[in-house]
């Protein structure tokens, strides 16, 4: 009697989330019943709860392996699923879920997570699936729409995104990444006009939002911009990293690292050096790749995470900094024989304050080489892509007003953008 009452004060702890002590109190009914179940799962799932992932671990697969029952069987899957998405293992957890789904076809959170957990390792056209398996059985409807609104993204189906969306929105609650969301896939399929009127509700929800409030000064055409924020920057390429390379080699026919390499070889006259290099905005790495002969070392920065992780795994930094241009300078005691920024200043229109600390940053004769986009406008001007581009007169100034000698500029077509080309300017400035 004295046990049962344990393993009842054990499961009212469970059920108002107290689950330490309720570890505590299952772990005594196991000191006087080893082999009891009901203490076992309880403590398993107090032991999940605490994410001490390892017992839990232990005691599922245990429970797993003397189960008999399908009910039995079920919880444990269930269980060791559940645990292996919150480790991020997420091909794990798809198996031991999809044995959840197999006994049980309609049970809802094992069918979230599966799908859930197959946008996680990126086949989108299988959580797609699973998506709509759980729109049939009546769940929380908004974030499924969501969800599936994100897949068909990565799909690059833009019109039935907006539609799974547009379902958010119906729910009648203010969804405010749906909006955000809706209003760039607006701007991706050219109906500006809609695209702005999301920017203007996400402010009537959020009023000092970033992204919105940028995105709104590029398509108003604002004149007051002088950067953009890092959250735009950041949300961007994060969400760009995946396609990234791909689409700017193969459907941008990307040359800013090519150029940069022939204007440093045709002014400086070398093929190989060991310098020790800085890459602003280096993304994925498309211009370390290419300029890596130059270097001994090279730190990469940059404030996307995503563009990061697959940087790293290219093998061409000594070092990669997470944050923005400007912070890594007033952190950094470095110098550096070359810097060079391909195609990442065009998220800044004051260019003042950058190129101040580049040239505290280069060593006496170094190098500065950098893309802008170009405009006839005085100084720089933001664009309603959310690009600034630069007057080349003004760029001629900073550079100067900075300390940098100018070794060469080149009007030059860096890149293709919606079946045309973006003119710019490749820049060379040096130290003395």
């Amino acid at each position: 009697m004295k046990m049962m009452q344990k393993l009842e004060k054990a499961y009212d702890l469970l059920r108002t989330q107290a689950w330490q002590e309720a570890s505590v109190v299952f772990e005594a009914v196991l000191a006087l019943e080893p082999h009891s179940v009901l203490a076992r799962r309880g403590l398993g799932t107090a032991e999940m709860m605490q994410e001490k992932y390892a017992s839990a671990k232990l005691i599922w697969s245990a429970l797993l392996q003397e189960a008999l029952e399908d009910k039995a069987k079920t919880e444990s899957y269930f269980a060791l699923g559940s645990i292996a998405y919150q480790e991020k293992n997420f091909s794990l957890a798809i198996q031991y879920l999809l044995e959840v789904c197999r006994i049980y076809p309609t049970d809802i959170e094992a069918t979230r997570q599966i799908a859930w957990a197959y946008i996680e390792i990126k086949e989108y056209e299988t959580a797609l699936k699973w998506c709509e398996k759980l729109m049939a059985l009546s769940v929380d409807k908004q974030a499924v729409f969501y969800n599936k609104g994100v897949v068909l993204m990565h799909l690059s189906r833009w019109s039935e995104a907006i539609q799974s969306f547009e379902q958010v929105m119906m729910g009648g609650v203010n969804y405010l990444n749906a909006q955000l969301n809706l209003a760039f896939l607006s701007l991706k399929l050219n109906k500006i006009s809609e695209g702005i009127a999301y920017y203007q509700s996400v402010l009537n929800i959020s009023p000092a939002h970033p992204i919105a409030q940028y995105q709104l000064s590029a398509l108003l055409s604002e004149k007051n911009c002088i950067k953009a924020p890092c959250e735009f920057i950041s949300t961007l390429y994060d969400a760009y990293a995946e396609n990234y390379d791909n689409e700017m080699k193969s459907q941008l026919n990307y040359q800013v690292p090519y150029l940069f390499l022939n204007v440093i070889r045709d002014c400086v006259g070398v093929k190989k050096a060991n310098w020790v290099s800085l890459d602003l905005g280096c993304g994925t790495g498309l211009a370390a790749e290419i300029l890596k002969d130059f270097s001994e070392d090279i730190i990469g920065v940059d404030i996307s995470e995503k563009m990061l992780a697959i940087a790293k795994n290219k093998n061409c930094y000594t070092e990669l900094w997470l944050g923005d241009m400007l912070s890594f300078f007033d952190k950094n005691e470095r110098k550096f024989d070359l810097i060079y920024a391909a195609d990442s200043l065009i998220y800044r229109g004051d260019l003042k304050p950058l190129f101040e600390k580049i040239q505290s940053a280069l060593e006496s004769g170094g190098l500065f080489v950098f893309s802008v986009e170009k405009t006839n406008e005085n100084n720089f001007f933001l664009q309603k892509t959310g690009r600034f581009s630069h007057n080349k007169e003004y760029v001629r100034h900073v550079l100067c007003a900075s300390g940098l000698t100018v070794m060469a500029c080149r009007d030059l077509t860096l890149r293709d953008q919606g079946g045309q080309a973006v003119e710019g300017e490749i820049w060379l400035a040096s130290k003395e």
